[in-house]
């Protein structure tokens, strides 16, 4: 049997809302979460962000900027929804290339973030579900 990628943790869920101030009523006014950074411009100034953490766990809201911005495509499609999962990897490189020698197709590559390098996995070879891999730059 093949060995499995090791992912190191898990990070964030990420919902696309309209409207991150719409979502903060929703998870920071009515289920007591606490928003501990953000909103944030971001991903080539496609989208802003921010992260609220609730019930222990974290949650990241994801805004379009712009008629053009993928996340408002997303929103288009099929609504306020959950966008994608994030795991922290120790190597991102070498997780890339361990996924696509096991069949993954890798979409969305920066390393321009000053604080972290990303990767995503398209959702067509991971059940549907669109998962993002971070390596953290802070060491």
């Amino acid at each position: 049997m093949e060995e499995p990628i090791r992912l190191k943790r898990f990070d964030h869920v990420s919902i696309a809302v309209d409207s991150i101030e719409e979502g903060c009523k929703l998870f920071r006014d009515q289920l007591g979460g606490e928003v501990i950074r953000g909103p944030v411009r971001g991903y080539n100034g496609e989208l802003s962000w921010a992260e609220i953490m609730l019930g222990g766990s974290k949650i990241e809201l994801i805004q379009p900027e712009g008629d053009n911005s993928f996340v408002r495509k997303f929103l288009r499609g099929v609504g306020s929804k959950i966008h994608h999962l994030t795991f922290e990897v120790d190597n991102l490189e070498e997780s890339v290339k361990a996924l696509e020698v096991k069949g993954f197709t890798m979409i969305g590559k920066t390393t321009e973030d000053p604080e972290w390098n990303i990767a995503f996995i398209d959702p067509k070879s991971a059940k549907g579900v669109l998962i993002q891999l971070f390596e953290s730059k802070a060491k």
